[in-house]
């Protein structure tokens, strides 16, 4: 097999693949976040602040978190649409074709029309 008869790799794979963690981590650490706040405003006592104690991460998701995840959710639908998108562009070995050729062949049995279980039946006497 000749280099250039080699399938080329989708670059929008690895970019998916990247935000998708980056985007697992921010909804870890988002609801991670939220479990600690829950717990501790049942321990609220009036001398201590919470916030202060809180890790700097559980800060920035406090204030910037739901945005954030917004945000990789829509950058996640955009790279599944170019990814499918370079899919459909750079397609080496014609299989959009070979499909239209599949499609064309289940039509044209449809065509010829399906026997039901009842015909079946009855072409084998049983009915």
């Amino acid at each position: 097999m000749v280099s250039s008869d080699k399938k080329k790799k989708n670059p929008f794979y690895t970019l998916l693949i990247w935000v998708g963690i980056v985007f697992a981590l921010t909804a870890t650490s988002y609801g991670v976040m939220t479990v600690t706040y829950l717990r501790a405003s049942e321990e609220i006592t009036e001398s201590s602040k919470p916030t202060d104690t809180y890790h700097p991460l559980f800060r920035f998701l406090d204030e910037n978190g739901f945005d954030l995840m917004l945000a990789e959710l829509g950058l996640l639908g955009v790279l599944t649409f170019a990814a499918i998108a370079y899919d459909e562009v750079h397609d080496p070995d014609g299989l959009r074709e070979r499909a239209k050729t599949v499609e064309g062949i289940g039509i044209a049995s449809s065509d010829r029309g399906m026997t039901t279980d009842d015909q079946a039946e009855e072409s084998l006497g049983n009915g």
